[in-house]
């Protein structure tokens, strides 16, 4: 599925958020806990980019975790056009991308009571988006493992990587091919920090 715009990535977070302010709202306090937090993604072939982020969890010292990031505008995919052979002086035709992982796992605190060091892992779902001409960036799904710190106070910092590959169908090149389908790795670290409430 292909976003029609970076709007649209926007809109879907803020549907996220909203609807997470609304469970906040008719979940008892014990039930779950709320985070936010703000990200920086480094990525294999994408680069880097800011984002922001929410996380629900359910109980206690192992819990179950539902994560939505929203990070925009990756530097990008830089594509090297090519035909049958390559086309000298050829100018590289970056593909900005807009990414929104959501991430679906378990995470195992060491203190009993969900602070301190804890280790995390489960399954991600790339909603991706390219605002460059008529390209068609498909979502994928992939995996993720996280490190990170919960103080007792409420501020938290993770390390989360992510494991998974895409594809954008055509992307505009010089020569022969004029459009091409290019793979790429989302292979990628993110540092956030947050506040858990």
């Amino acid at each position: 599925m292909k976003f029609v715009s970076s709007r649209l990535s926007v809109a879907a977070l803020t549907i996220v958020l909203v609807m997470g302010c609304l469970v906040v709202g008719s979940t008892p306090a014990e039930a779950a806990e709320f985070s936010v937090f703000g990200s920086y993604m480094d990525s294999d072939d994408l680069n880097d980019a800011p984002g922001l982020g929410f996380r629900v969890a359910f109980f206690e010292q192992i819990q179950l975790q539902i994560t939505a990031s929203w990070y925009d505008k990756f530097d990008g995919l830089v594509v090297v056009p090519s035909g049958p052979v390559q086309i000298a002086g050829a100018t590289p035709v970056v593909v900005p991308i807009d990414l929104i992982p959501i991430d679906v796992g378990g995470a195992y605190y060491f203190d009993e009571d969900a602070t301190g060091a804890y280790l995390g892992a489960g399954l991600s779902y790339f909603m991706l988006d390219s605002s460059l001409g008529n390209t068609n960036t498909d979502n994928e799904l992939g995996f993720y493992a996280q490190i990170g710190y919960q103080s007792g106070g409420g501020f938290f910092g993770e390390l989360v990587y992510r494991l998974a590959q895409g594809e954008v169908e055509g992307v505009p090149v010089v020569g022969p091919e004029r459009f091409r389908t290019v793979k790429y790795d989302l292979n990628a670290i993110a540092v956030s920090v947050g506040w858990r409430f």
